[in-house]
């Protein structure tokens, strides 16, 4: 009888392979049968990862499992499959701390030694997590509340910002913070109001009214008063004649008589109190600056410059007219606010 040969046995050794990032490079399988014959590498969990030859592809966070194997032949025997698994883990996310580009309107003509000038705000955008934020010469309120800080911190994306710093001791001076979030930096500038006269040189306040919206502006300004009257203002004429410069009016000292806006109810409102001026710009307003000078006090140059609030809204009135101050108070259309400052005769 023939001699019966019996297949040698053979086994499969496999190299470890470290843990691998989903859409990395394919990984290279080391896998050798003691045979020295050609080992066969399958997949046992497609949808983490595929192989191709001896090379595997990750496909999605997991366990990527797969088998080796040898057939054997003639003068082998099959080798015992061998398993081998390894940890897929997902693309690493990397946090996107660097904001759009952003930056602060400039506040000008600003009155002297302010406490706090406020800037407009901002919404910080470009981010997809906490970003730190740092401030220079200023400080800063994160949604813009009466809550300031000059503490470094962070911020996340879609968050309102806005700064504030003390004014300008002097005439024509300004002042600058620098706000720093993610490595991008804007800036914050507010310049006291330039002399460029005597106090004892006047300029006209204008006042205009629009009928559609009834209410009424004041400017100084010739080219925005032509510019409204194009758009269909009614010029009233001037209300008031102010002093181009700090000083005094008839032997007592003058004020500022300051203009905010607030860009959300689409509104000018003019003081002469720094504090209201300051105050308002921590709810919304724009401080856009002094537009002139008034006496602070009654004197032989003077005449009263009154305010008057409208009955049920938002509209103010400003006056030098005595006479129509009474009426329009007398008949309950407006609230008397009190003298505010003493314009030029």
């Amino acid at each position: 009888a023939p001699a019966v040969v019996v297949p040698t046995a053979q086994t499969i050794t496999v190299a470890a392979i470290a843990a691998q990032i989903v859409g990395g490079p394919a990984v290279a399988v080391t896998a050798t049968a003691s045979s020295g014959l050609p080992v066969t590498v399958v997949s046992l969990s497609t949808n983490i990862c595929t192989v191709a030859g001896n090379s595997v592809t990750s496909l999605a966070a997991g366990s990527c499992s797969f088998s080796a194997t040898q057939a054997g032949n003639a003068t082998f025997a099959a080798a015992p499959p061998v398993a081998v698994s390894f940890a897929v883990i997902a693309t690493p996310v990397v946090a996107d701390t660097t904001p759009n580009a952003f930056s602060f309107v400039a506040a000008l003509n600003q009155p002297l030694g302010l406490a706090a000038v406020r800037s407009n705000t901002i919404t910080i955008t470009g981010i997809d997590a906490a970003a730190p934020i740092s401030i220079l010469g200023g400080e800063y309120s994160i949604g813009c509340t009466s809550d300031f800080t000059a503490s470094s911190g962070t911020i996340i994306n879609n968050q309102a910002v806005c700064v504030r710093h003390v004014g300008a001791a002097t005439e024509g001076a300004s002042v600058t913070t620098s706000l720093t979030i993610g490595g991008v930096t804007g800036t914050f500038s507010s310049t006291t109001a330039v002399v460029t006269a005597t106090s004892g040189q006047r300029f006209p306040l204008y006042r205009l009214y629009n009928t559609a919206q009834q209410r009424h502006f004041f400017t100084t300004s010739e080219t925005e008063r032509a510019q409204l009257i194009a758009e269909g203002w009614q010029a009233e004429g001037i209300v008031a004649q102010l002093l181009e410069k700090a000083g005094t009016m008839g032997g007592v000292a003058t004020q500022p008589l300051m203009r905010l806006y607030n860009p959300s109810v689409n509104y000018h409102f003019w003081t002469s109190d720094t504090n209201e001026y300051a105050v308002l710009a921590t709810r919304g307003w724009i401080q856009q600056g002094v537009v002139g000078y008034l006496g602070s006090a009654p004197n032989p140059l003077g005449i009263k410059f009154n305010r008057l609030l409208r009955q049920g809204g938002l509209r103010h009135l400003f006056t030098t007219d005595q006479n129509e101050a009474a009426f329009l108070v007398k008949a309950g259309s407006f609230i008397d606010e009190g003298v505010i400052g003493y314009a030029l005769k």
